[in-house]
């Protein structure tokens, strides 16, 4: 989800719940980082829509394997640009314990590399499964079918440029208890990975950090309506009212009268802006994998994984 225009359409396609009103920024405090939890690994498929008339379509397994190594960056607190964070921000920066592997295993218990392959065709899908590309979750409609998302991450790569051949929609993903036949979470071709192709603002392999970061439930910074009297629910990201969407911008910036956390994930400033993760957006993901949380399941499915 990112980026000048292209950001316009991203914004109204994100899967975003609503967001809770506040009436001024509140000073951040950074949760306890020694507050244990215990790390989770979640199994990935990467659903490769090929398309005919794009070459670019047909992304190399080494490409799939940098999208994974720069997720195991930013939930793990290890991206070696950590340094630009702004002091003030230091203190907040979490290590998410969360990692990120290629499927071994399919549904039906088979050896996988945890990559499909399918040949797009947007032919077989109804008009209203064209706008924001939802057919591609459907295997009936020419896209393909998620796999269980009890058990997996679904990501969708798809060669989502417009006629002008730009990125048109960089990436989308479901909310926690979002329908299931849609769950996971969708990336443009150019926009996936660190392996050229690639578009410049898009090159990091980050806007698939933030499409999963909504997948576990966090929303942007600022919210949808980017207003000081809405708030992402995050008790230390402070108040913004702008989500920077395609800019580089430089701190200090500020538009609720204190500085902006514009580097997050969670913002749609470029890839190159992009750097931490808060403690407050851990606790807040961690909510949705613990008990009662309802991605549970990928917690006690990765637990049981480990003790087999």
């Amino acid at each position: 989800m990112k980026k000048g225009i292209l950001l316009l359409l991203l914004s109204l396609l994100s899967a975003c719940g609503g967001d809770n009103n506040s009436s001024q920024s509140p000073t951040p405090q950074p949760e306890n980082p020694d507050t244990p939890v215990a790390g989770l690994t979640i199994p990935v498929v990467v659903h490769v829509m090929e398309h005919p008339a794009s070459d670019d379509s047909r992304i190399s397994v080494a490409k799939v394997h940098s999208q994974i190594a720069a997720l195991n960056r930013a939930f793990n607190r290890q991206n070696d640009d950590l340094s630009q964070v702004p002091a003030e921000f230091q203190p907040f920066i979490a290590d998410m314990q969360i990692r990120f592997e290629l499927a071994t295993t399919d549904p039906q218990g088979q050896p996988t590399t945890g990559i499909t392959r399918t040949t797009q065709n947007i032919e077989l899908a109804p008009e209203e499964y064209r706008w924001g590309y939802r057919y591609l979750h459907y295997s009936a409609l020419g896209g393909k079918d998620p796999w269980p998302r009890e058990r997996y991450l679904n990501i969708w790569v798809s060669d989502m440029r417009d006629h002008h051949g730009k990125v048109g929609l960089a990436g989308r993903a479901s909310l926690p208890g979002d329908p299931a036949e849609e769950d996971g979470v969708l990336i443009a071709t150019l926009a996936f990975g660190t392996e050229p192709p690639l578009e410049q603002g898009l090159h990091l392999g980050k806007t698939t950090a933030h499409e999963v970061g909504h997948w576990l439930g966090l929303k942007h910074i600022a919210g949808e309506q980017e207003s000081c009297n809405v708030d992402d629910g995050i008790s230390d990201t402070p108040l913004s009212s702008s989500n920077y969407g395609g800019l580089n911008p430089s701190h200090p910036s500020s538009t609720c009268g204190s500085a902006d956390m514009f580097m997050n994930y969670m913002s749609l400033a470029r890839d190159e802006s992009l750097l931490m993760f808060s403690q407050g957006q851990k606790a807040a993901i961690w909510s949705v994998l613990e008990e009662g949380g309802v991605r549970h399941s990928l917690l006690l499915n990765s637990r049981n994984a480990s003790a087999q």
